[in-house]
């Protein structure tokens, strides 16, 4: 440890090392942690055979809690990287400022990815669903099994994907494809859904989402 911080390794096959004023910690078996913390800011691997790795600024916070889980890249102030799903992912770039304080990279369900670039209320780039994908400039993919990429998306639905700037996908397995928005995120886009249905006569019949009653498609005002 440097500049009178602090590295501390406790549990079997936990390993710390890095340059510090601020704070670098593993503290479960098979747990790594490393990297540069100036004042005031931590790396912590307190997951059973987690990683955190990366270089901090003030203030800043990266963190692998969970059990395979891995956190690395560079923090601005304040900001952080936070991989507490079981064997997720948090990756990247994060900017913060005392203002946006506690934002930054999230995984935080079981196998979930984030990469990319986050920061400020509510611009994280976040991964909670399970299997969950985030990657890109501030998207979110908080479906099971959601994809969400490019620049402010989100995969809300379960299985869905967004791409490009500032789309929604919002229901199961869509595909959303936007390109700016005029007032809210996925006002101006193009989206793909699979509906089927069974039927042995000419009667006409409704489809659904997945062929599911309960996953009717309703299109909102103005579509």
């Amino acid at each position: 440890a440097h500049n009178s911080g602090s590295v501390t390794a406790y549990g079997q096959g936990a390993f710390a090392r890095g340059d510090c004023a601020g704070t670098i910690s593993a503290s479960q078996s098979g747990a790594y942690a490393g990297g540069i913390t100036p004042s005031n800011a931590t790396i912590t691997s307190s997951g059973f055979g987690s990683w955190a790795f990366g270089s901090l600024a003030s203030d800043a916070s990266m963190t692998a809690s969970s059990y395979g889980s891995h956190a690395e890249g560079y923090i601005q102030s304040y900001g952080i990287i936070t991989s507490s799903g079981i064997g997720s992912h948090a990756e990247g770039f994060a900017y913060g400022s005392s203002k946006y304080s506690g934002y930054g990279i999230i995984a935080s369900g079981k196998g979930a990815h984030a990469e990319g670039y986050g920061g400020k209320a509510g611009n994280n780039t976040v991964a909670s669903g399970d299997g969950s994908h985030a990657e890109g400039w501030c998207t979110q993919a908080t479906g099971k099994g959601s994809h969400s990429q490019g620049f402010y998306t989100q995969a809300t639905g379960v299985y869905s994907f967004a791409m490009g700037v500032e789309s929604l996908a919002n229901k199961l397995a869509q595909i959303a494809h936007g390109a700016n928005m005029f007032s809210v995120i996925g006002d101006a886009q193009t989206s793909q859904y699979v509906l089927r249905t069974q039927t042995t006569n000419a009667t006409q019949t409704e489809m659904f989402l997945s062929g599911v009653a309960s996953n009717r498609l309703v299109l909102a005002n103005d579509s």
